[in-house]
């Protein structure tokens, strides 16, 4: 007997033993860590399986955004997290990730239903194992996947508070209707806010906790009757478990907060032209994890289409606007003019005006230029019958070289790049990530050669990395349909402010944005960095910029054929919706400057080849 015994206790260990050893490989193999959980609740995803429509490389994507509006656990009042609590996970705030009184239960249940002939099944996932087959695993109903949702459970249980795994199961839960998250839910069925005023009640809290269960079927515009009868079952069951229930509870008339995103655009420069290849070799169904952030996407689109009703009397037709990270995570995507398929940021190419200066001066910076050398603003015949002029029509004399930029004069710009050659401007585009048609024509440092949207805001996200090439991009991670991970978009170096003459730079572009500068509308309270632009027939404006935590370009245009009745330049409505985003977008984000740090003294290139 005691053999027996000894041989049950060793089989115990090991097994034991076994088990922690596969829990271990588990959290490894799935990256489970704060970054990974918190990355992909605060991101989005999009499930994609590739279609062939002819051809090796003719395959199309077609993928749904899920958009949350994320709230931190702060902004969780408590009528929301006591409803859902309530209606999906009574033990949630005492269990260890796993409820093992539940799965006792529901096993015993189970059991006794089997013996029965019945075939219902009950379970017992908590909301973290929920929160944990939302994020990290597959949806498919196996004893292997259960298993591992117990663990990966356990692991976010210990890596995170109580408070934060529930506001990231709010925050990622789906409510219906095409609503990711209880915010959005919120303001599409009742028109008002879980995390700012006003707020849900507790009876429209326990409307959303009760389309959890169902949401497709059953939530606040489908099946309304049976959904209020259960959430005053739930009402009645929370006040006889001491949950405080202030008087009396009803869903109140519908409020007037607006939420609805459009991130087609997106979505489609993402999966056609951003996607890995690898992941996009890719014939069985793959997770991809998109850099779109909610909230600037939401307020580039409102920028984009008021710049474009600003822009309308004018003449103008479309307006585009694109938000960065400082990294080149794309953040927003967003038309004023509507979207019928056509990317008009990436593929799509716009007259970039004066916005590509800045790569002509860092080359004669290079070669020793300083910002006091004095240059020429004069009518000048630079080729035989052209002498380029300024949008003002004025000409300032000899000034110094930053005052050039910081006015935008083309006179000076044009004695540069006769000074320096086009092969050394050149080099200075395609450091950043711009490829020119025809740089050998003069008239490409004015803008005549058109560029992409997206790759623009990548050339100054470059800028702003001290020359660090930045190249922008869609997706932050993909997985397979197991959760395994199969891609992550590399980390980030630092910023390589280093060179003297990007130092310079930057000061110049700091410049462009005061009182004295063409872009002197796009100023707000952080320190901002950037150039105007503005095509030659008025018919392209944009401003470009970057602060310490976003780059941007913004863009009004004409398409169509045809007048302007007014011609607008980048320093006037795309300046001023620069200001209005980026105000937005930094509320409650720190002042912060960009350092530019000289590392070493350095002497001047040699003259460039010409």
């Amino acid at each position: 007997m005691k053999r027996l015994f000894g041989l049950l206790v060793r089989g115990a260990l090991l097994a034991v033993a076994l088990f922690a050893v596969y829990a271990f490989w588990l959290v490894h193999r799935l990256e489970i860590s704060r970054e990974t959980i918190e990355a992909r609740a605060r991101g989005v995803e999009a499930s994609i399986v590739p279609s062939i429509v002819g051809g090796p490389d003719g395959r199309s994507f077609n993928a749904q955004l899920e958009l949350p509006l994320y709230l931190s656990p702060e902004r969780i009042p408590r009528v929301v997290a006591d409803a859902i609590v309530a209606s999906e996970d009574r033990q949630f705030w005492w269990h260890p990730g796993i409820n093992p009184v539940a799965i006792v239960r529901a096993a015993w249940t189970n059991l006794r239903n089997w013996r029965e002939g019945n075939p219902r099944r009950v379970g017992a996932s908590t909301l973290t194992m929920q929160l944990v087959k939302n994020l990290v695993l597959s949806r498919e109903q196996t004893a292997e996947r259960k298993i591992d949702e117990m663990i990966v459970a356990v692991a976010v249980t210990v890596l995170f508070t109580k408070s934060e795994v529930l506001a990231m199961y709010l925050n990622t839960a789906y409510f219906g209707e095409g609503a990711y998250g209880v915010e959005v839910a919120a303001r599409k069925y009742f028109g008002r806010s879980v995390g700012y005023e006003p707020r849900l009640n507790l009876y429209e809290a326990a409307l959303l906790a009760k389309s959890v269960k169902s949401p497709s079927t059953i939530n606040p515009v489908k099946r309304r009757d049976v959904l209020d009868a259960r959430a005053r079952a739930l009402l009645q069951a929370m006040r006889r478990n001491g949950y405080p229930i202030p008087g009396a509870q009803k869903a109140r008339s519908p409020g007037s907060r607006h939420w609805e995103v459009r991130p087609y655009l997106f979505r489609d420069v993402a999966l056609r032209s951003l996607l890995p290849g690898d992941i996009a070799a890719r014939t069985d169904q793959t997770v991809i994890g998109m850099t779109i952030d909610t909230e600037a996407q939401l307020y580039a689109e409102k920028r984009a289409d008021e710049l474009l009703s600003e822009g309308a009397a004018a003449g103008y037709d479309s307006s585009a606007i694109i938000v960065l990270h400082r990294d080149g995570a794309i953040a927003a995507l967003a038309t004023g003019h509507g979207y019928d398929g056509r990317d008009v940021v990436g593929v799509g190419r716009v007259s970039p005006g004066s916005t590509l200066k800045p790569f002509l001066y860092l080359c004669a910076l290079r070669h020793g230029a300083r910002a006091g050398d004095r240059l020429r603003d004069v009518s000048h015949e630079f080729r035989p019958g052209w002498a380029p002029r300024n949008a003002d029509g004025r000409f300032m004399g000899r000034i110094p070289l930053e005052t050039a930029l910081i006015r935008s004069r083309n006179p000076p710009a044009i004695e540069l790049y006769d000074r320096y050659g086009w092969k050394c401007f050149d080099e200075e585009l395609r450091k950043a990530g711009i490829v020119l048609a025809n740089p050998r024509l003069p008239t490409s440092v004015l803008g005549s050669e058109n560029v992409s949207l997206l790759a623009l805001a990548g050339a100054y996200a470059t800028l702003a990395a001290g020359g660090t090439k930045v190249e922008p991009y869609a997706v932050q991670y993909a997985r397979d349909g197991k959760g395994r991970l199969l891609y992550r978009h590399p980390a980030a170096g630092g910023d390589g402010l280093a060179t003297r003459a990007h130092c310079d730079l930057m000061k110049m572009l700091r410049k462009v944005v005061s009182a004295k500068g063409t872009g002197k509308e796009a100023a707000f309270s952080h320190p901002v960095w950037g150039k105007t632009g503005t095509s030659t027939d008025y018919r392209d404006a944009l401003f470009v910029g970057f602060t310490a935590h976003y780059v941007a370009a913004i863009w009004l245009g004409r398409q169509a054929p045809g007048p302007l009745t007014r011609g607008i330049t980048g320093g006037d409505l795309p300046a001023k919706a620069f200001k209005r985003l980026m105000a937005t977008l930094h509320e409650g984000k720190p002042v912060e400057d960009i350092p530019c740090a000289i590392a070493v003294a350095e002497a001047p290139l040699a003259a460039p080849a010409r």
